[in-house]
């Protein structure tokens, strides 16, 4: 019985047939010509989603050398925490210093290796006697405990250091992250350190009962800040993240929030010196962060600093200084010896660039100089360090190099008869202290850095 030409089965063979057909003339004209009745294999689309493709293409982009990546600049895998910093120039620590800035050398091999400068203190044996129960806690608890005696107590603490704030948690100004390289649309994770150790401000400073010294007067305050990560603590010179080992915390991942917050850190510096002296390349010296990882187990130092290749790309790079267990008490006095030596440096010489600053940054924003006369600019640093700052551009006196991203101030700082009433009111020291106090408390606030 033959079967009807209309039919869905009929249609269905012949579309087969027809397809069959097809798949032979393509086959056919497959060969190669001039070589009858041999075959080649035909060649694969190279944009075909395939298996083998895929393969390809994440072999191609899980490329970590920092010479691909900023030769192409194209897309960047950022399915980790360190494929999103990749994105931005910031890597990850080197676990030795090889790889360190040779600029950087000279002044970290001092930090490293300078004796302590004062007696030991009973800090060291407090954080090992801690350090079980540290562990033992959650990261707060352990942040409570390891805290103080670890890194460096505030100026308004009992045996605080002077002109030194500790912020918790600081939500630094997203302005200063580093430029994105890649093309791909990659979302920063806001900067937040754990710790954020700097400068403290004038506004705390005299909140406290008593008062104690800032690093700043009111006016060269009002130049610097808008030139901060935050508001609460200037210019932070160590930092550090902390994770509970006993909730699985790893240094591995205090190291890309500290590599982060870093990178924000340098930038902000960065921007400072290109203010300050524009169309000179800062020194990694200036510009460069130290930071601490501690799991309650351990500690590590990092020191990061800025790099630029032969076409001005940037790079944020790091890598580990030091390493301490917790429960060695000789090698955590001296791992506090070296973070003293950060201290004496951020303290000295490292203010003293900031203070040399001011009057240019002021100049160049607001197109005037009245936070100190010219002789601040050769002010000196008192550490043993010996190793002077970089010389500082002459100051910006054309009224075009005037930045109008900054507002100009109504009215200027004038000296008058209050200012001697603030010294005189000030030599009396904090209200609600007796005339008979130690000397060392009078402290002349309002003027104590003009004269």
């Amino acid at each position: 019985m033959g079967v009807d030409s209309s039919s869905p089965a009929a249609c269905y063979d012949a579309a087969s047939q027809q397809g069959e057909q097809a798949a032979v003339q393509h086959h056919r004209l497959s060969l190669a010509p001039g070589e009858p009745g041999q075959q080649q294999d035909q060649q694969q689309d190279p944009f075909a989603l395939t298996h083998s493709n895929l393969r390809l293409l994440d072999g191609a982009n899980s490329r970590t050398t920092s010479d691909a990546r900023r030769s192409t600049l194209g897309y960047i895998p950022a399915k980790s925490p360190e494929g999103r910093l990749r994105c931005y120039g910031i890597e990850l620590p080197y676990q030795t210093d090889s790889k360190l800035h040779p600029l950087l050398r000279k002044f970290v091999d001092t930090i490293l290796t300078r004796p302590r400068q004062r007696a030991v203190s009973p800090n060291a044996r407090t954080v090992v006697d801690r350090q079980s129960r540290a562990a033992k806690k959650s990261k707060q608890d352990g942040i409570d405990l390891l805290l103080r005696p670890l890194l460096f107590p505030p100026a308004y603490d009992d045996n605080g250091e002077p002109f030194v704030d500790v912020c918790a948690k600081p939500k630094l100004d997203c302005n200063y992250i580093p430029d994105r390289l890649s093309q791909n649309p990659v979302d920063f994770d806001c900067p937040e350190p754990d710790t954020c150790i700097g400068y403290i401000t004038r506004d705390i400073a005299l909140s406290c009962t008593p008062w104690v010294q800032p690093p700043f007067s009111e006016q060269e305050e009002f130049v610097i800040y808008h030139m901060t990560v935050h508001g609460d603590v200037f210019y932070p010179f160590l930092t550090c993240q902390w994770e509970s080992s006993l909730d699985g915390g790893t240094h591995e991942a205090a190291q890309i929030h500290g590599a982060r917050d870093a990178a924000v850190l340098i930038n902000s510096l960065y921007q400072i010196f290109r203010i300050a002296n524009p169309g000179e390349p800062s020194h990694p010296r200036d510009t460069c962060h130290f930071s601490v990882t501690c799991d309650m187990l351990s500690a590590m130092l990092y020191v990061h600093w800025r790099e630029e290749d032969h076409a001005g790309t940037p790079a944020y790079r790091s890598c580990v200084l030091l390493e301490c267990n917790l429960k060695d008490l000789r090698a955590v006095q001296d791992f506090r010896r070296i973070l003293r030596n950060i201290l004496d440096d951020a303290m000295g010489d490292r203010l003293a660039v900031f203070r040399a600053l001011i009057p240019i940054l002021e100049n160049a924003c607001y197109g005037r100089t009245s936070v100190a006369s010219s002789s601040r600019l050769a002010v000196k640093s008192s550490t043993p360090t010996q190793l002077s700052p970089l010389p500082i551009a002459a100051s910006i006196n054309s009224q075009s190099d005037i930045n109008p991203d900054f507002p100009v101030p109504t009215t200027e700082h004038v000296p008058s008869s209050a200012d001697d009433e603030g010294r005189e009111r000030s030599t009396r020291g904090p209200r609600k202290r007796k005339a008979n106090d130690d000397d060392n408390d009078n402290r002349d606030v309002v003027n104590y850095w003009y004269t």
